[in-house]
């Protein structure tokens, strides 16, 4: 093979009447040092399709070759979102078909759309969850961005696949990411319980139960919190407004009496000569503040 490769005129791009080139072959059948002799021409494209619109790439990843997969994403100029004729992805295959060393290495390259989606609308996660490829599912979530409640063409989630499907692993799974709608209908109206129960998957139905039971528990938990708190900002604040009042009531009351003191004050100051207006005044101030005959003179 390096001997042919090395004559002079050989064209490593040639396709066949279905578009397939040398390195399409190679990379389907899982060669990696074959695939490996063709990168080092320097003139092979890895990224020709064929007929089906289907890359060396795609291939590798159908077949669940991650040391084929590493290598042609190592070439330059690899595409790894390159869709086929239906718009399916490196990734779409391998999640569908269960490889998780090649999603991880498709995942790990990081500019692989975790999110892309097909002609139905099908994205990774999806076809992760049809199949019930349970591993698979979980490095898809554990990637940035995936998102969970995807839809396709006609509104179902992986969730409704998985419940419809019984994937119990995958539902688990599922049922364990933050960011779930467990509700989520379709263009029918249909939810994942109503999958699970018209397939009569017993399994997937206690979890969806107890995830909802859970989801009740929580939102009653909630609730009692703030109702605690709003019962707690409302005492404060009747606390608050007693201690005002009163403070307002003393003021007022003080008020009165400095007032009163001043009216007979005067009254008397005009018939009393001033010892016997001081003594009056004292009599009155200690009328109303006992402690006024303790301080000292």
């Amino acid at each position: 093979m390096q001997l042919y490769l090395g004559l002079w005129g050989v064209n490593p791009n040639l396709s066949d009447n279905n578009g397939r080139t040398p390195l399409s072959f190679a990379a389907s059948g899982g060669h990696e040092g074959v695939v490996n002799l063709l990168l080092q021409r320097g003139d092979v494209n890895p990224n020709l399709s064929d007929g089906n619109d289907l890359t060396p790439l795609s291939y590798a990843a159908i077949l669940g070759a991650p040391g084929v997969v590493k290598l042609l994403l190592e070439s330059n100029g690899v595409n790894p979102n390159s869709p086929d004729a239906s718009g399916r992805t490196p990734l779409s295959f391998a999640a569908s078909r269960g490889h998780g060393g090649v999603v991880k290495v498709l995942l790990g390259r990081g500019d692989s759309n975790p999110n892309s989606s097909d002609g139905n609308g099908l994205t990774p996660l999806s076809y992760a969850a049809i199949t019930g490829a349970t591993g698979v599912v979980k490095l898809l979530l554990e990637s940035d961005g995936v998102n969970p409640n995807s839809p396709d063409a006609c509104g179902r989630t992986p969730l409704s696949f998985a419940a419809f499907r019984g994937h119990e692993g995958v539902v688990k799974v599922l049922l364990g990411c933050e960011d779930l709608n467990p509700n989520s209908q379709d263009i029918k109206g249909q939810t994942p319980l109503s999958y699970a129960t018209m397939m009569r998957r017993e399994g997937v139905l206690k979890l969806l139960s107890d995830a909802r039971n859970s989801d009740s528990k929580s939102l009653e938990t909630l609730n009692r919190q703030y109702f605690y708190l709003a019962l707690l900002v409302i005492i404060s604040a009747l606390v608050i407004i007693s201690a005002l009042v009163i403070i307002s009531a003393l003021v007022i009351i003080s008020a009165l009496v400095i007032i009163s003191a001043l009216v007979i004050i005067s009254a008397l100051g005009a018939c009393l000569d001033f010892p016997s207006l001081l003594l009056t005044l004292f009599l009155f101030v200690g009328s109303i503040f006992p402690f006024f005959y303790f301080l000292p003179l």
